[in-house]
């Protein structure tokens, strides 16, 4: 019959403790910089003909652009005049 030996929950935890200690320091002391090395640069000579369509440029600036403005006058209490020019996309005063 083997004998069981009680290990209480602070040893075991210095033990634990100690041997992730003892890991962190071997692996620190075997340290290769191999995996920092710069790899090599990609060279690319025309990005136009590596990435030829621009149809995705149209939508992305016309994503913003107004279908119409018009310029207004406002007169708060008439105690000034603003001028301000509103822009319409869909209808839509923003």
């Amino acid at each position: 019959m083997a004998s069981q030996v009680a290990v209480s929950r602070r040893s075991f935890l210095k033990r634990a403790a100690a041997a992730g200690a003892g890991l962190a320091l071997a692996e620190a002391l075997t340290f290769e910089p191999w995996h920092l090395e710069a790899a090599d640069p990609v060279v690319i000579g025309d990005p136009f003909k590596v990435f030829p369509d621009r149809s995705w440029e149209r939508v992305y600036r016309n994503l913003y652009q107004p279908d119409s403005t018009f310029t207004f006058t406002c007169a708060p209490n008439d105690t000034h005049d603003c001028i301000l020019r509103a822009h319409v996309k869909n209808g839509v005063v923003v």
